[in-house]
């Protein structure tokens, strides 16, 4: 199958867009394809591949988990986020690759914060008034972080339930409770 990269740099320094073509079999490791755009470029980088419909490939799935098979020609993006180093492409794979399995652990651990995140609010939000097993005592929390709370207020978050519960998480920290409320 036909594979067309488009590398795309964040930080254009005078970097025009790049496009590679290379053969490969679907069922080619994302890291191997990684090391295999490396290679043909003489250069690795921080970067993302991003599939044609716009998700992250990640360096332990294959090929054909993210493109259509029916297609003899695929076009994915490459995201350059870093400067690119030029390398020796004769070098060992690892080499020619090595800032491929750091980027994947990042977004693992970014998706496990956000899924957190999200997991917290959705529980303080989805609390009924008529749930007292869930509901906190708004009394005792809003006595403790009063002044907390109105500032949370002034700035625009209105759900008392769910500020308390993010203030007695956070000890009355503002700037965490921003961190939480602020999922985007």
């Amino acid at each position: 199958m036909l594979l067309k990269v488009l590398s795309e740099y964040k930080n254009k320094t005078g970097k025009l867009d790049l496009e590679i073509s290379l053969t490969v079999d679907i069922n080619t490791k994302i890291h191997d394809l990684r090391t295999k755009i490396n290679r043909i470029l003489g250069v690795k980088a921080y970067y993302q591949l991003i599939s044609p419909d716009n998700r992250i490939m990640l360096n332990n799935l294959l090929l054909k988990e993210y493109c259509n098979t029916s297609s003899n020609q695929i076009l994915i993006y490459r995201i350059v986020i870093s400067e690119e180093i030029p390398i020796d492409i004769n070098s060992s794979d690892e080499e020619c690759n090595s800032s491929g399995p750091e980027f994947v652990k990042y977004v693992k651990n970014e998706e496990e914060k956000a899924i957190i995140r999200a997991d917290f609010i959705k529980s303080t939000f989805s609390v009924k008034d008529n749930d007292s097993a869930k509901k906190i005592n708004l009394d005792k929390s809003e006595d403790k972080y009063f002044k907390q709370i109105k500032i949370l207020r002034s700035m625009g978050y209105l759900d008392d339930i769910t500020n308390s519960n993010i203030l007695n998480l956070t000890e009355g920290d503002i700037e965490l409770a921003l961190n939480y409320l602020n999922i985007n």
